[in-house]
């Protein structure tokens, strides 16, 4: 199992390869590869995170915003849960 696992991030770091070295098709590639294997499963991640964060934080922000009258509450929801969601879901592969 390690040598799979091995064999796997290896064949990934030699898919990024280096911008000045790759073709633009080699480079996009290897950014694809990269996405899939490391960025989305930490967006993931990064998104439970959010989700676990969201509750406590929101109710402060909305506290702030009604003494100052800001809009921290808009910025909390778009740091903890719209943000980890578009970059992890929508956003396109290897961009």
């Amino acid at each position: 199992m390690s040598r799979w696992v091995v064999a796997v991030v290896l064949a990934s770091l030699l898919a990024a390869g280096s911008p000045a070295l790759a073709e633009d098709g080699a480079h996009a590639t290897g950014r694809k590869v990269w996405d899939v294997l490391v960025l989305r499963p930490l967006g993931v991640v990064q998104v439970v995170a959010g989700a676990v964060v969201f509750p406590i934080a929101w109710p402060l922000a909305a506290a702030v915003d009604a003494a100052t009258g800001a809009d921290y509450a808009d910025d909390v929801r778009v740091a903890c849960i719209e943000g980890p969601v578009v970059q992890t879901f929508t956003r396109p592969l290897g961009e």
